[in-house]
């Protein structure tokens, strides 16, 4: 049985070194860093005259990214929409905006919007089974740096009172 393994083992590890040629892996090796040598040192001249490319970017700036409804009751539905101008060099696209429950309910420019541009996003509060702070945001996915936005309501919302007997008052 331990000549069985040893013979094992043995075959294992010649199988293993002649698989493994040095001069190979040391010409590769070569080959690799005179590439990557050439190719990284640039010559003076270069790198003081050539400036490097910066790709056009989409860029809000919202007048406003927060606001408060202030107090409401139970059951309002109220509305705001958040103005925006496209302050970079490409065209600005909104894909997504989401909403953290279904109380909010956001619409927005669905087409692109160019550079000096204005687009909107609107987002609808619906108080309905809402009592006391309300602190909601939506998160907007467009083509920008750091790919989305946040945009935040707020509001503090009275709760409908609650009346004792066969008769419910509204």
């Amino acid at each position: 049985m331990m000549k069985n393994f040893l013979s094992i083992s043995v075959l294992v590890v010649a199988v293993m070194l002649s698989s493994c040629d040095p001069k190979k892996a040391a010409v590769s090796e070569e080959s690799t860093n005179a590439a990557t040598s050439t190719a990284a040192v640039p010559t003076s001249n270069e790198s003081q005259t050539t400036p490097t490319p910066t790709a056009a970017m989409a860029k809000f700036e919202f007048v406003e990214m927060q606001h408060d409804f202030g107090n409401l009751k139970e059951g309002d539905i109220v509305k705001h929409i958040y103005k925006f101008k496209n302050v970079g060099d490409a065209p600005l696209v909104i894909s997504n905006v989401q909403v953290q429950c279904g109380c909010t309910t956001p619409s927005y420019t669905k087409t692109p919007v160019p550079p000096n541009g204005e687009g909107t996003i609107e987002l609808q509060f619906d108080s309905s089974n809402k009592s006391g702070p309300q602190h909601k945001t939506a998160t907007v996915m467009a083509n920008v740096e750091g790919g989305q936005s946040m945009l935040v309501l707020t509001a503090v919302v009275a709760a409908k009172p609650k009346i004792d007997g066969p008769f419910l008052k509204q």
